[in-house]
C-alpha cells in the first residue's frame, strides 16, 4: 500500500492492518502509557513512508497532524505539561520586557 492511497481511504485506522501479521517484517510499538494498549506500525506502511523524500515526510506529518487535531478536539493534557504552562505563564506576566526602541539602539551598538 502506498502512503497516498493510505491518505485517501475513507478509514484512517491501521486496526485492519495490524489484524493480518502477514504484514509485519518488523513491528514498532509506541508507548503504551499513553493509551493503555501498546500501537503496532505497519511495516509496510513503515517502508512506504521511509521511501519518501524528506520534502514529502514533512508534508505527510502536517496531514496526519491535521488528521488528529481535527478528529480530536480536546486531547488529554498531562498534569505535569499543564503546571510547566502554568509556571511559564506566571514567569511571563512578571517580565514587561523592554520597549522596541531600547532593544534597537542595544541591536545597532552590536
Amino acid at each position: 500500500m502506498d502512503w497516498r492511497e493510505f491518505k485517501g481511504s475513507e478509514t484512517h485506522s491501521l486496526a485492519p492492518l495490524a489484524r493480518d501479521p502477514h504484514h509485519f517484517s518488523h513491528v514498532k510499538v509506541a508507548n503504551p502509557a499513553a493509551t493503555g494498549q501498546p500501537i503496532i506500525m505497519n511495516a509496510t506502511l513503515t517502508a512506504e513512508i521511509s521511501r519518501l523524500s524528506p520534502a514529502e515526510k514533512i508534508l505527510l506529518v502536517e496531514e496526519l497532524w491535521d488528521q488528529i487535531a481535527s478528529a480530536s478536539p480536546s486531547l488529554p493534557v498531562p498534569v505535569a505539561h499543564r503546571e510547566e504552562l502554568d509556571r511559564r505563564l506566571a514567569t511571563d506576566a512578571n517580565d514587561v520586557g523592554l520597549p522596541w526602541s531600547e532593544v534597537r539602539d542595544a541591536l545597532l551598538r552590536h
